[in-house]
């Protein structure tokens, strides 16, 4: 019995370390906030304020990932946003859709549920409900939500210079993105999103636990 116990014990132990230098070194996990309605609804339909997400350290960021990195002028914050045009690239916004060198991404289906609804961002007890659509940009098939007119953000044209990415929100209609914080340098995106572990309702939420993110 007490060389039982042992072994339990040191295995408890070498797991620890084992899944503690996986934390530090190729995964980590973190609860998004929920006292930022703009933030919040800028990250619909992939993920949402209150999701415990996973993130991966394994390889660098590249077009079309969903990436978290601190925003540029308040590091102690983080944002969260698809990079949508490398160094070199034109990015245009117009009408709330984004044109990479001229062309425009393509939706390719609607989502299943076709409408995602959440808390209106600037207008406490009002509830949006948006229509969602799979976009590609990149290697992704992602999902996004679609502009609701005439709620259209300004339109903007930007060359990207060398080290720098343009960060857009999976939400076009209420986005908080590289139109507000500029332009975000490459190599302070470490962190890809993943998946979604859990919900803000916790395990029992079965439809959003255990999600992949792309």
């Amino acid at each position: 019995m007490r060389g039982l116990i042992r072994f339990l014990l040191w295995l408890s132990i070498l797991t620890a370390i084992v899944l503690g230098g996986l934390r530090l070194t190729i995964f980590r996990t973190i609860r998004l906030p929920t006292n930022d309605p703009v933030f919040e609804a800028s990250l619909v339909p992939s993920i949402s304020g209150g999701d415990t997400i996973l993130l991966s350290r394994v390889s660098s960021p590249i077009l079309g990932d969903l990436v978290l990195c601190p925003e540029p002028d308040a590091p102690e914050r983080f944002i969260i946003g698809r990079i949508i045009a490398e160094a070199g690239a034109n990015i245009e916004i117009r009408d709330g859709k984004p044109y990479l060198n001229g062309k425009a991404f393509i939706y390719q289906h609607n989502c299943d549920p076709t409408r995602v609804e959440y808390p209106h961002p600037d207008n406490e007890g009002e509830t949006v409900s948006q229509v969602c659509q799979y976009e590609e940009i990149g290697h992704t098939l992602h999902r996004t939500g679609v502009v609701i007119p005439p709620a259209t953000p300004e339109d903007l044209d930007y060359d990207i210079p060398q080290d720098f990415v343009f960060l857009l929100s999976d939400n076009r209609a209420f986005p908080y993105d590289s139109r507000d914080y500029g332009l975000v340098p490459i190599d302070s995106c470490r962190e890809t999103v993943v998946g979604r572990l859990w919900s803000r309702k916790g395990w029992l939420d079965a439809d959003n636990r255990l999600n992949y993110i792309p």
